[in-house]
């Protein structure tokens, strides 16, 4: 799916457009090139941020379905291409490296830094970056996608929505990488809201190495890993349950762990961190190149 892009389309486009995405799935116009595809066979898929636009589809199914049962609606329908559509929820879900620490908050983002080739800012925030009629913004701005005091929001930092009851399966994997601890916050929150999640921590591996690094043995066992997972969520495995593991370097033994021990800051300092970080980037504007020839 292609959606509008940054810095021209700013947030929540780009989750408008992956909402219009999955709703024409399940609901396409007439003369569409296929015919209406059924959630409960749909498994959602994707690695870095489009398994975070995945998560935001995810939350506002979620907010609509609770508040139509709040209301006795137990059959919820939004109008879509002209036709009353349920509200349902695909069959589960298969992430790669979700970005759950946008803001770079948690000590991950630096422990990691050495080793990730995620870097802590753009490219696009270099004093010798050329810029253009698009960048920097009118006004300019501290990230490239949207207005830094919303970092915090749900939809943009998927690991700060703590409420995930009704959400179907999933299976997670990551690196330990820059956003692994918004990743280890984000699945600990799904284990407490009751969602049945399987995640997979692969020591000494960088933000979303299953699709950058294809030939390392760790990817290809990841691969199969998330394959397995879509499959065993598709036909409704029963044997498909809850574990947090470890993938061990080396021969790739996987250590199963405890969910309450793979994160131990607490929510309030997971909050004051990362509206110290808001903070801190609101000093980082980025306003144009310092030398003036640098331009496109």
């Amino acid at each position: 799916m292609q959606t509008r892009l940054a810095p021209r389309y700013t947030l929540p486009t780009i989750i408008q457009d992956a909402l219009i995405g999955y709703f024409y799935l399940i609901a396409p116009p007439e003369g569409a090139l296929h015919d209406p595809v059924d959630p409960s066979t749909l498994i959602l898929a994707g690695e870095s941020g489009g398994a975070t636009l995945h998560l935001a589809v995810l939350q506002f199914l979620q907010h609509f379905i609770q508040k139509a049962s709040q209301n006795g609606i137990t059959n919820p329908t939004i109008q879509i291409n002209g036709q009353q559509v349920p509200l349902r929820m695909p069959k589960g879900c298969a992430f790669v490296s979700p970005p759950c620490d946008l803001l770079s908050a948690l000590p991950a983002a630096q422990a990691h830094e050495e080793i990730d080739w995620m870097p802590e800012r753009g490219p696009w925030f270099r004093d010798d970056f050329p810029a253009d009629s698009l960048w920097p913004s009118n006004p300019p701005r501290a990230e490239i996608y949207i207005d830094v005091s919303a970092m915090r929001h749900p939809l943009i930092q998927p690991s700060t929505w703590r409420d995930w009851r009704g959400m179907p399966p999933m299976w997670i994997a990551c690196g330990q990488e820059r956003y692994c601890d918004g990743i280890r916050y984000f699945v600990k929150s799904l284990w407490a809201s009751g969602v049945k999640v399987q995640y997979y921590e692969y020591e000494h591996m960088v933000h979303s190495f299953a699709v950058v690094m294809p030939r390392l043995p760790q990817a290809e066992h990841c691969m199969k890993l998330w394959g397995t997972a879509c499959r065993e969520i598709g036909i409704g495995s029963e044997e498909y349950s809850s574990s947090a593991n470890v993938v061990q370097l080396g021969e790739l033994e996987v250590k199963q762990v405890q969910f309450d021990g793979i994160f131990q800051l607490s929510d309030d300092e997971v909050v004051r961190r990362m509206k110290a970080r808001i903070d801190l980037l609101k000093n980082w504007v980025w306003r144009g190149p310092k030398e003036k020839t640098s331009k496109i």
